[in-house]
């Protein structure tokens, strides 16, 4: 009986511990989203979404809820394993960053905007269908509706990197009765600095490639494209069913300024010409980029937190010694030594 009393008493300790470290540890949830934003679009971009929730530890053993961020990845092409090829980095950053108290716990969601041209740029498209919705409406209703979340806009943010910092940038100022805090890292299109004749060569490629084959060789031009796709759509022009703001003949390039003028509207110091008041109820805004980066997004930066200061429109900018590749999941690296500690500061808990 003395030896049964203690066996029970062994695997009892066995269990608790078992069970507390399940208590202590987060988990990812892995889903489809079939999208009523992108349903039945003229570009046939899939509808269909995948979608990787991170729940912080004790998640499933507490009735508390959570402030949530929304993560925009950045532009490229698909890789094996999409957009879940880093997620257990993400998950081993957070977990790292909630142990050691530099956040408390939060939901983080990332949702793959990868398109058949590499990126969505995070906005409504009449060719590709309603990204910004995506983002900002069904997504955010699915996850305040399925998830413990606190479903206010004071503990919503949406953080990026490149492409994704640009939709960030965009999403929240076009948004604020959605989000309040607003991270971007290295965003594109800050200005026209990508038009620049530096870039003749990625211009020239997207205008004389036929097939995606051609076009893909280049990151640069194939970014042209995809942003083409989602601001000039034209169903009459392909092979890619977009007009360029430049064409060129004989090795000259000619500019053509009603679609420059629409491009224009869409970098990020031209949004927030147009979004000034919504840029005031925002709670925290903060640009980094690296002193190494890439030229054009150096001087966009620049121009984004110059505007924003005519403006007198609060928010922390820092050019830090690093390149585009800086934001890696180290000690160091910008997730956790900037962008956590500017939610965690920013973002409501309660």
């Amino acid at each position: 009986m003395k030896i049964r009393r203690i066996v029970f008493l062994i695997a009892l300790t066995f269990y608790s511990y078992f069970t507390l470290a399940q208590d202590k540890s987060s988990r990812v949830v892995y889903r489809v989203l079939s999208s009523t934003s992108l349903a039945n679009n003229p570009g046939e971009e899939n509808s269909n979404r995948n979608m990787a929730i991170y729940l912080p530890p004790g998640y499933d053993n507490e009735s508390i809820r959570y402030p949530v961020v929304y993560w925009a990845h950045g532009f490229g092409r698909p890789l094996e394993g999409g957009l879940f090829q880093n997620i257990d980095e993400w998950q081993n950053l957070l977990d790292k960053a909630i142990s050691r108290k530099v956040i408390d716990p939060i939901i983080m969601v990332f949702i793959d905007n990868i398109t058949e041209f590499w990126g969505s740029w995070y906005a409504n498209s009449e060719l590709t269908g309603k990204w910004e919705d995506l983002m900002t409406k069904e997504l955010v209703s699915i996850i305040d509706t399925e998830y413990r979340t606190l479903a206010k806009r004071e503990s919503r943010a949406i953080a990026g990197f490149s492409m994704g910092g640009y939709g960030a940038l965009r999403l929240a100022m076009r948004n604020p009765d959605v989000y309040s805090v607003v991270y971007s890292l290295s965003p594109a299109y800050g200005d026209l600095s990508d038009l620049s004749i530096r870039d003749k060569n990625s211009f020239e490629l997207a205008y004389h490639s036929k097939t995606k084959e051609e076009l893909f060789e280049s990151f640069f031009a194939t970014g042209r494209i995809a942003f083409g796709r989602t601001f000039t759509p034209n169903l009459d022009n392909p092979p890619f069913y977009c007009d360029l703001p430049v064409s060129f003949e004989n090795d000259e390039m000619i500019i053509h300024d009603d679609i420059l003028d629409v491009w224009r509207e869409n970098t990020l110091i031209e949004l927030i010409e147009n979004n000034v008041s919504s840029l005031r109820k925002l709670k925290a805004i903060r640009i980094e980029w690296g002193r190494f980066d890439i030229p054009s997004i150096i001087v966009g930066c620049e121009s984004i937190t110059h505007k924003l200061l005519s403006y007198d429109i609060d928010h922390d900018a820092e050019e830090f010694n690093g390149n585009h590749g800086i934001y890696k999941y180290s000690d160091d690296g910008r997730y956790l030594a900037d962008m956590l500690p500017f939610l965690a500061r920013n973002l409501d808990f309660e």
